[in-house]
């Protein structure tokens, strides 16, 4: 997954000190880390997020859960009782 192209070359050069975006190394993230993944989100679709979830090092994958729902659950969704097993991993991986 690439950092945000700028458009140009040029621009691209100037922000990254290369012509294109660099890749986004998931791998190196090294905090608990968790994924809700919407099965109609179209923005950040399954296929999306299930391609991240495989880059997290497992040591630091802490829970995936899948909803119903799109992009604009997350926000206002109709069911919203995920949040409760969000808040239990909020207080289970503070420690």
């Amino acid at each position: 997954m690439p950092l945000l192209d700028w458009g140009s070359a040029e621009l691209n050069m100037e922000k990254y000190g290369q012509p294109s975006a660099p890749q986004v190394d998931l791998s190196k993230i090294a905090v608990p880390t968790a994924f809700v993944i919407a099965k109609d989100d179209i923005i950040a679709d399954v296929t999306d997020v299930e391609w991240a979830v495989k880059q997290i090092n497992p040591d630091y994958l802490k829970e995936v859960l899948e909803i119903q729902g799109g992009h604009g659950s997350f926000m206002a969704g109709h069911d919203m009782t995920y949040i409760q097993e969000i808040i239990k991993w909020i207080i289970k991986y503070s420690n």
